[in-house]
């Protein structure tokens, strides 16, 4: 898949626009890090342009609630769920962050505003290979990317303060629970059971109906082998496609959902 770098910018209203109507209206925490030596999240939603992480073609929707189609069957979720996850994890500024499933690099390029180092794994070699280029090309000198299994993490700078995971999956990899320092936190989408309900794609896969079928969780590390488990909220198909997904719709914010917790043990 062909990306470039030199494409023109999106006037940078659209940014603030999408800051405004997708995150605060729904509650996203937007403030600099109580230390006063990081950025805000919103300092790094406006200033980092997503347009050169897409695919060209879907230049115009960077900052539309969408998820854009990556190939390989792979998306870039919407900058409101990136932002969502992003605040979940309560980043700081000394943390070290694993990434799971690198796709464009936009999440990564995010959390290297707010945290000291981002390690990022990518599984397919295509997408590792202009995520890459991208982020030595833009200057993201703290964040370091390998291709490989991304089941295993990258256990050689384990332990981190927070792992992201970006792809939904029916389990979680117990080599990564095993890479999350102890206090640590971990959000992933988990795959519900299929339903019975169609799923209908366009041709260039952008949208999905039938019901929510990923559940966002959060995973705190509380013990060796002790976890916390959180249910954030629940999603639609790996597209998140709003207007079939009531929870992410008219308005609604964080506090709008309510949380399950649980513990469980390895």
């Amino acid at each position: 898949m062909e990306f470039i770098l030199t494409v023109p910018r999106v006037d940078p209203q659209h940014r603030q626009r999408m800051i405004e109507q997708q995150l605060r209206q729904r509650g996203i925490i937007l403030n600099k890090h109580p230390s006063g030596n990081i950025g805000s999240l919103m300092e790094a939603m406006f200033d980092i342009p997503r347009e050169l992480f897409l695919p060209t073609r879907f230049f115009h929707q960077a900052y539309d609630d969408l998820a854009i189609p990556l190939g390989y069957q792979r998306y870039s979720y919407p900058p409101y769920v990136i932002a969502y996850m992003t605040e979940a994890a309560e980043v700081s500024p000394t943390d070290r962050v694993l990434d799971i499933g690198t796709g464009c690099g936009y999440p990564a390029a995010i959390l290297s505003r707010l945290v000291k180092n981002v390690f990022t794994v990518e599984p397919v070699e295509e997408l590792y290979e202009d995520a890459m280029d991208r982020f030595q090309d833009l200057g993201y000198r703290n964040v370091s990317i390998v291709y490989g299994d991304s089941r295993y993490g990258f256990p050689q700078y384990a332990p981190y303060n927070a792992i992201f995971i970006r792809d939904a999956h029916t389990e979680i990899s117990p080599y990564l629970l095993q890479q999350l320092a102890i206090n640590g936190r971990m959000i992933v989408p988990l795959r519900k059971e299929s339903t019975d309900e169609p799923t209908v794609m366009d041709e260039e896969g952008m949208c999905y109906r039938g019901e929510p079928q990923e559940v966002l969780v959060k995973l705190t590390k509380v013990g060796d082998n002790m976890f916390i488990e959180e249910t954030l909220m629940e999603c639609g198909h790996s597209t998140l496609d709003y207007e079939n997904n009531n929870n992410l719709q008219h308005g609604k914010t964080r506090s709008d959902y309510d949380t399950a917790q649980r513990v469980f043990f390895l």
